[in-house]
């Protein structure tokens, strides 16, 4: 059963609740929901460029072309939530951002990796796993406004500052 965002990140609010401080709720739970969403992204390119008959698939360009972040095969969804259960999946995901930036230079130490630290419950990233693999993300832009308000949950003028890169790159502009 495809559950909605909102209901997916009060899920993840829930299991983490307890286990970390609430500021570092969001940097685990959006840098998961902003690999889910890139992999996904990703994988509709793909289908297309499969679909066209001179696009080579493995060719970072013919995603670049299409505003579409090139995404490493150790930092694909798919390959997350296969070894999810990992007894090192905090580090992996680290890797995997830490692949996405370097195959984005625009993203150079813009993402966090803050999944692989000792302190953080492998329990809690695996179940942040399976819960984000369950979450409908369809379309180019399949966030949308909803993504927009759990992603900067405060309007402007009570933010400090603006959040993260990453955090925007979730959100069409």
């Amino acid at each position: 059963m495809r559950v909605s965002i909102e209901r997916t990140l009060f899920q993840a609010a829930d299991q983490m609740r307890g286990a970390m401080d609430v500021g570092e709720f969001k940097h685990v739970a959006l840098a998961m929901l902003f690999l889910r969403y890139v992999s996904a992204v990703f994988e509709l390119q793909r289908q297309k460029l499969e679909a066209e008959e001179f696009a080579d698939p493995e060719d970072p360009e013919g995603y670049r072309a299409e505003n579409v972040l090139w995404v490493p095969e150790p930092a694909r969804w798919s390959h997350l939530a296969a070894i999810a259960k990992s007894p090192e999946i905090g580090v992996e995901i680290d890797n995997a951002m830490r692949a996405i930036e370097t195959a984005n230079p625009s993203l150079k130490d813009a993402l966090p990796t803050v999944s692989g630290r000792e302190s953080l419950d492998r329990g809690i990233v695996s179940g942040l796993i399976d819960l984000f693999t369950n979450m409908p993300i369809e379309g180019k832009r399949g966030l949308g406004p909803r993504g927009r308000s759990h992603c900067c949950p405060f309007p402007r003028p009570l933010r400090q500052r603006q959040p993260p890169g990453w955090v925007n790159a979730l959100v069409p502009s």
